[in-house]
């Protein structure tokens, strides 16, 4: 895995390069703006100054070791919605962090395990985010989803 700097690095090139391939045509057109890039894609990747805590199913890190997951909402069809509460969740190796739903059964649930959920025929688990672990401390690796999660139809798997 890269590191921020790295990443910020990657970013630069990118954006250098979009920036470069403009023509401007005349002298109304502003030039690119680029700065501020690497300010929201570093506090993105640190969860620094990101607050996903305003998201349903959110997830934040809140101490050394602790995430908390906002509560959300899972909607199946036309079936009545389930709000899945949220809460906190502490590791002490790199974690997956998702809701799990069984079909049907008008209850969602926050899990969570070091090896990456797998949904099954009648049991949705849908990852919300990893976060590695090292030296006592979380990091935010990748966040899959956050928001209500929507799944289009009532039909009995």
């Amino acid at each position: 895995m890269a590191t921020v700097e790295e990443q910020l690095a990657d970013l630069r090139g990118i954006v250098s390069v979009l920036a470069s391939s403009i023509t401007i045509t005349g002298d109304s057109m502003p030039a690119p703006q680029t700065e501020g890039w690497e300010k929201i894609s570093k506090d993105m990747l640190d969860n620094d100054g990101a607050d996903f805590s305003q998201f349903s199913f959110g997830c934040t890190l809140t101490a050394v070791a602790t995430i908390t997951v906002e509560d959300g909402t899972i909607r199946h069809g036309t079936r009545t919605p389930i709000v899945v509460t949220g809460g906190d969740i502490v590791i002490a190796a790199s974690t997956w962090i998702w809701v799990e739903y069984v079909s049907g059964s008008g209850a969602g649930s926050i899990e969570s395990d070091t090896t990456e959920p797998v949904s099954e025929i009648t049991t949705v688990r849908w990852p919300l985010a990893y976060y590695t672990f090292a030296d006592s401390a979380a990091t935010l690796d990748h966040i899959c989803h956050s928001g209500d999660i929507n799944i289009p139809s009532v039909r009995e798997y």
